[in-house]
């Protein structure tokens, strides 16, 4: 999706900032790390979205590693861009380029060193 489409679907978007999170990429309705339906998390710096049960796994990597936030949250447009311009999309996309198995462990998955060059 090119930046003035999502910039255009921003604007557009009057309701919540979790319809825009939803709404910007398919695959944010769906946590990235499980697959389970309904996400209500969202890892800020790794610009991905992910249920409950993972962002637990999330929290134990510590903030650096993944700074956890409710998708329902008011949290201001800093933030919110790293979901904005990342997404579950370019995220699997970005491991599938690196050739990191997304099916590992989330410990080890965003340990890894291309996780560590995705992470903003």
């Amino acid at each position: 999706m090119l930046i003035k489409e999502i910039l255009l679907k921003r604007i557009n978007v009057k309701s919540s900032k979790k319809n825009l999170i939803l709404t910007i990429d398919e695959e944010n309705n769906t946590c990235v790390d499980c697959g389970k339906s309904s996400p209500t998390k969202v890892s800020i710096n790794n610009g991905v979205i992910i249920c409950e049960e993972c962002s637990l796994k999330h929290e134990e990597l510590g903030h650096s590693i993944s700074f956890i936030k409710d998708i329902e949250e008011d949290f201001d447009e800093y933030l919110l861009n790293f979901i904005v311009f990342g997404s579950n999309s370019k995220f699997k996309r970005f491991l599938n380029t690196e050739n990191v198995d997304p099916s590992l462990p989330t410990e080890k998955k965003y340990l890894t060193k291309a996780c560590f060059f995705y992470r903003i």
